[in-house]
């Protein structure tokens, strides 16, 4: 049998037997430019033939077995830092760890931060580098699952793409370069208490760098600082204002409950604390001698979503009906199952027969099992609708058993904010704008034009894992740590506590948002540093035995929101319908939804969410 050269194998200017045509593998491959030609080149190692120590005429007719053995292991070693060779290298120990055995994997507790809020998780570590996540069934927020953005995190923290050293501009810089540019900087914002200055950033579940925050905030009063992203909450703190004249966080029991009316609520998946609600529904729906009954689920949305493909009754409607939807459920609970909304009486509402005959369902399904019953509302819907609900939630009996409420952490609107933010820029307030995370270039609300108003702003600087749409238009763009690789804590949904702990050494030149803000305040740290003196503040010294367990358990008990007991204000909710303005009744309807693969586009370049 003949052996197959490298020269022998098929390229693109060979030719198809029989044919006159080229073959190509990519579109970049037959354009031929330049950047495609110098990654061509530097794709695989190109060195490996000074390795062979083979006489010249050999390396030239090497062969088929020669080059997959010599690549088979270049590609093995690579498999180790991501999909290419990144500029950092990954090194072997010198001297290895006494508890750490070659083959044997460890498991160690941390959290993952999204949404401002906090899911406890399990990362398995193989001679030092995660390769693989899972919940931690001992965590209140995970009780051992988790959702895909979680699994999927993991590929960001081996992602090539990612920001790898500090830019100016196009060019490559250091940190010790930033922090001289920054200095005189900081030196005439304090002597004007921080005027002109301004930070945009990402809600955090992270009590450690609130306190930063804060201390930031201290020494530049007047500093603006602005939370948001374009998935947020906004509704539902602006409907808990209305039911009870303060922002609160609710708190679900959903294996305490009988009947679930979600009305766009996708509470498996794109609802906060989605995958402790997952957990609590399913464990529902298992039959046993214990637990003779299922629950039951009704769903009123217009998006096909993975709550309404598990819903036993499922309702499609427009977006602008689901409040209607919602009026028409206060109506028939009034009116005909004796269940008292303070009073009030509501209109009934014009809706085809097959609408109303499914909203008398629910409402006799729900008035059937008072205490055991809750109405839940998606983050779309109007803040009038999530007010509605909170009203025949507490109506029908189901507060302290399926429905808790707690205060709300980050009470803010965030798209109001930002949209003052804008406004300042173009007043020509705002001179130095510090971006911590996000991406308001590309997520912000399209009528302030962000991008535009960010060319207003003389120095901007840009915190981000990678050189995003936000972090073009800045002058400084600073690489971001993974949450794998730094130091920090977070709140999950019901304020349990757990310590971030990393399991690898940042691969590149990257700091964490604590680390940047301490460097505002002049001081040089790293995060194990900062958040182990935030702890020992909070727990007083010596407090080495509470963050061991800490670390070890993966949360620290005792440290959920402490519940607030009040009656919603019927007839506020009642007078905020009547103020109401009604939907037009013709036009189309656009409804704008997170992506389940990419989210609000952060995981874009994420393979797995491909």
């Amino acid at each position: 049998m003949k052996e197959e050269r490298v020269e022998d194998r098929v390229t693109p200017e060979s030719k198809t037997a029989g044919s006159n045509r080229a073959q190509w593998r990519s579109l970049e491959e037959l354009a031929g430019s330049a950047e495609f030609q110098e990654h061509a080149a530097t794709e695989f190692p190109d060195y490996f033939t000074e390795q062979l120590d083979l006489p010249a005429a050999e390396n030239a007719a090497l062969s088929r077995r020669s080059f997959l053995g010599v690549m088979g292991a270049s590609l093995a070693l690579t498999g180790l830092a991501g999909c290419q060779r990144p500029l950092a290298k990954i090194l072997p120990y010198s001297k290895l760890p006494e508890d750490l055995l070659p083959g044997v994997p460890q498991s160690y507790a941390t959290v993952f931060p999204f949404r401002g809020m906090g899911e406890g998780i399990l990362v398995t570590s193989n001679e030092g580098r995660p390769t693989k996540i899972e919940g931690n069934p001992d965590h209140p927020a995970s009780l051992g699952a988790t959702h895909g953005y979680t699994q999927a995190s993991i590929l960001q923290l081996y992602d090539p793409d990612r920001s790898q050293f500090p830019t100016e501009g196009n060019a490559s810089r250091t940190w010790d370069e930033f922090n001289a540019w920054l200095t005189p900087k900081l030196t005439t914002l304090r002597g004007e208490g921080g005027r002109g200055l301004a930070f945009v950033s990402l809600p955090t579940a992270s009590p450690s760098v609130r306190a930063k925050r804060a201390e930031v905030m201290a020494a530049f009063p007047n500093a603006r600082w602005v939370d948001y992203e374009p998935v947020n909450r906004d509704n539902a703190i602006q409907g808990s204002r209305l039911a009870f004249g303060r922002p609160m966080r609710q708190q679900l029991a959903l294996d305490q409950a009988d009947v679930i009316v979600s009305l766009d609520s996708d509470f498996l998946f794109i609802e906060p604390n989605s995958v402790r609600h997952a957990r609590d529904y399913a464990r529902r729906r298992q039959v046993t001698p214990q637990q003779a009954s299922m629950n039951r689920l009704y769903m009123v949305e217009t998006a096909f979503s993975i709550t309404g493909s598990m819903a036993d009754h499922r309702l499609r409607v427009a977006p602008s009906q689901v409040a209607e939807v919602a009026r028409a459920l206060a109506f028939s609970l009034s009116a005909n199952h004796h269940t008292n909304l303070g009073g009030q009486t509501w209109a009934q509402v014009k809706l085809s027969d097959t609408v109303l005959a499914f909203v008398e369902r629910m409402a006799h399904d729900l008035s059937e099992h008072r205490g055991r019953g809750v109405v839940l509302v998606g983050l779309n819907q109007p803040p009038e609708v999530h007010a509605l609900a909170m009203v025949i939630n507490h109506a029908l009996g189901s507060v302290g058993t399926v429905v808790r409420y707690t205060a709300e952490p980050y009470p803010g609107q965030q798209r109001d904010n930002i949209v003052a933010l804008a406004q300042a820029i173009d007043h020509n307030e705002v001179n130095f704008l510090v971006i911590l995370g996000g991406n308001p270039a590309y997520d912000a609300p399209a009528d302030i034009d962000f991008t535009a108003r960010m060319r207003k702003v003389p120095d901007i600087v840009c915190l981000s894992l990678y050189r995003d749409e936000t972090a073009e238009k800045g002058n400084w763009h600073l690489p971001e740590t993974h949450y794998l690789e730094a130091w920090g804590d977070a709140e999950a949904w019901d304020g349990t506590r757990s310590i971030q702990q990393p399991l690898i050494a940042p691969m590149y030149q990257a700091k964490s948002e604590i680390e940047l803000l301490s460097l505002f305040l002049g001081r040089a740290a790293d995060s194990h540093a900062l958040v182990q003196e935030y702890y020992g503040r909070e727990w007083g010294l010596p407090s080495s035995s509470r963050w061991d367990h800490a670390l070890n358990d993966g949360f620290l008990p005792t440290t959920t929101f402490a519940e607030i007991a009040g009656a919603p204000d019927m007839n506020g909710v009642a007078g905020a319908w009547s103020r109401r303005t009604a939907p037009a009744a013709n036009g189309i309807e656009v409804l704008f939804r997170p992506d389940y693969s990419v989210w609000d586009g952060r995981y874009a370049n994420n393979s797995w969410m491909q």
